[in-house]
């Protein structure tokens, strides 16, 4: 497949220790599949009862099934404490749709969740922008998920879109460990934005919280353009992936 790209160069002073090529490609291999330019993903969270999740994350493997739906790319979950967390990803709305008219209660029966948590929550998404990865990293390899919430000030969202691009992905892209990750706006609220990122390990993640967030939070000024913001770090079953 032909690649079309484009190089970028860090240019804050701030960033002078960490100078770097970064080559985003209008589409790119991940986990053995091109992703295009607009995908659809489906997030779910569901608070699981401490006596159930046992339970629970054995139902969860009868999710693997999802794989023969079409237009499906991959899933992969985990826990945040008590709560499991389900990322989806899937080539357009009317894949999902689909699936949920034909496999889905079939699979649902068999994964008998239904007694194990007490209460659910399902948002969908579109998808925003890609997060470059380290180096040649893919997602399938991810132990650890963090997710931020983003609600923005109305007439904010090109400025939120560009400091990501142009601050949070450069600077996420130099850290070992970071495998990629994608931004979503949420179908329904428009001013609501999800930013999804994978990592080898969460002590990957620990270290950039501790050797580059800071720097990268000085830069991208967040308070002038976030009104809410709330985040996930999710610990990944790999029996969960599909």
């Amino acid at each position: 497949m032909n690649f079309k790209m484009r190089k970028i160069r860090a240019k804050h002073q701030l960033f002078s220790k960490h100078f770097f090529d970064l080559y985003i490609f209008d589409n790119f291999r991940l986990n053995g599949v091109f992703t295009r330019t607009k995908m659809y993903a489906k997030l779910i969270k569901c608070d699981v009862l401490p006596d159930k999740k046992e339970q629970f994350s054995i139902g969860q493997q009868c999710w693997e099934e999802t794989a023969n739906a079409k237009g499906f790319i991959k899933q992969l979950g985990g826990w945040d404490g008590d709560q499991a967390i389900i990322f989806a990803l899937w080539n357009d709305k009317n894949s999902v749709e689909q699936f949920m008219q034909t496999l889905h209660d079939s699979i649902a029966a068999k994964a008998n969740q239904v007694n194990t948590y007490s209460s659910s929550n399902v948002s969908y998404l579109n998808h925003a922008m890609n997060i470059p990865a380290y180096h040649n990293s893919i997602i399938s390899k991810s132990q650890f998920i963090r997710i931020a919430d983003c609600t923005i000030h109305e007439g904010k969202e090109r400025e939120f879109l560009d400091v990501q691009n142009n601050v949070w992905n450069k600077g996420m892209s130099s850290v070992r460990g970071m495998l990629g990750g994608y931004v979503w706006s949420f179908e329904k609220e428009p001013l609501r934005y999800l930013v999804s990122t994978f990592w080898s390990s969460e002590a990957a993640h620990g270290h950039y919280m501790r050797e580059y967030f800071p720097v990268l939070k000085s830069v991208a000024s967040v308070e002038t353009y976030f009104t809410e913001l709330s985040s996930n770090s999710v610990l990944v079953e790999n029996n969960w992936f599909a």
